[in-house]
């Protein structure tokens, strides 16, 4: 039935596993004093809420990204890795998790419940919505990732690098309102901008 709720010690391990990937260094930039995370994981639903209380300003909440894959995460998190470099914080596959009366094939039991890789001072996250488990992924282009770069020549190389295979909708090139800027959709159905904002003279 819709929105019937996981096992009890499901819920409490995928809880456990959203506190593993803030760096360290991250966590001391930003003056984290408390961080309480939780997730439901409801049957066509996965809803990751994940609350941070900052030192002396409330407002100062980290956003990070969370990308659904329909069983191909670990492919695009390791072509993601290829063009911004570094490690995995966390890798977790169905099948380390205790999934209570879930029965999932072999195949499915391999994919990713939750990936995470470090992007400067922000994470981007993900998990394979898998059809044996209720969900039914639609892309869309609601929503896009949005890169700051420090220099044309890295926008270049990263919008290179990120729309192999894709569909590029702007070439990089000097906008009217001042920034080097294009966008594009990867191979993977993830929407990108990048965009590279001139010293001010």
């Amino acid at each position: 039935m819709d929105g019937q709720l996981f096992s009890g010690s499901a819920s409490k391990q995928i809880s456990s596993l959203f506190q593993l990937d803030e760096p360290q260094s991250q966590a001391k930039s930003t003056m984290v004093t408390k961080s309480e995370t939780s997730a439901k994981i409801m049957k066509g639903k996965m809803i990751p809420i994940i609350v941070r209380s900052m030192k002396g300003d409330a407002s100062m909440a980290k956003l990070n990204i969370y990308l659904n894959f329909a069983g191909n995460a670990e492919e695009a998190f390791n072509f993601y890795k290829s063009v911004f470099g570094g490690e995995f914080s966390s890798l977790i596959r169905f099948k380390d998790m205790p999934m209570g009366d879930v029965k999932l094939s072999a195949e499915d039991a391999d994919k990713i419940m939750h990936i995470a890789l470090p992007v400067g001072q922000d994470m981007l996250m993900a998990t394979d919505a898998l059809e044996s488990m209720g969900f039914k992924l639609t892309q869309g282009n609601a929503s896009y990732i949005m890169i700051q770069v420090e220099s044309k020549a890295e926008g270049d190389r990263i919008f290179n690098a990120l729309s192999a295979g894709g569909r590029v909708e702007m070439a990089m090139a000097d906008q009217p309102w001042g920034d080097y800027y294009g966008s594009f959709w990867d191979k993977f159905g993830t929407g990108w901008m990048v965009d590279y904002t001139y010293p001010k003279k």
